[in-house]
């Protein structure tokens, strides 16, 4: 499945009669703030993703979550995104992607045509701030390069980034 076009995602007209708010407001999340966007159905298959995500995979569009993330962290990823669906109301976690601490929310969006909820997904790389009481942290990671490290290595390497001495 290809994804749609930046158009087709845009938000629709608001009551407030300013679409190109709206539109300059889509632009701005999917292009500027350097997060990966998402559109994807409960299912998991991917409707739209941003030039961002497009290129971490190499410029191949992603037709599942399975495209972007090992089976176990899909299968997790996937489950988050379905409670905000079912709650209508967003989710927000942490964890290691390829060896980054991301910071990821799954907000409800509508139900396409055939009753399917649509969820929006953005992914960062998470900082100090977002390890907030609301932040869940993700059970499943990809520690990337940092899983072939030693127990001791990865508590030197923790010990360095807190600014500490390792002697």
């Amino acid at each position: 499945m290809s994804t749609y076009e930046l158009e087709t995602m845009a938000p629709a007209s608001s009551d407030l009669g300013k679409p190109a708010t709206e539109e300059a407001c889509w632009e701005a999340l999917t292009t500027d703030t350097g997060c990966e966007v998402v559109v994807l159905d409960e299912r998991g298959r991917v409707e739209y993703c941003n030039g961002l995500v497009r290129r971490r995979l190499g410029g191949e569009d992603p037709t599942h979550l399975r495209d972007l993330y090992q089976d176990s962290i899909a299968a997790e990823r996937l489950a988050f995104a379905r409670d905000a669906a079912a709650s209508d109301s967003s989710v927000s976690i942490c964890g290691l992607i390829r060896g980054e601490r991301r910071r990821t929310v799954f907000r409800a969006l509508d139900r396409a045509a055939d009753g399917t909820a649509r969820i929006l997904m953005v992914c960062r790389v998470a900082g100090p701030a977002d390890l907030d009481e609301g932040t869940i942290e993700a059970k499943q990671s990809d520690g990337g390069a940092i899983d072939t490290l030693t127990p001791r290595e990865v508590e030197v390497l923790s010990l360095i980034g807190r600014g500490l001495s390792t002697a």
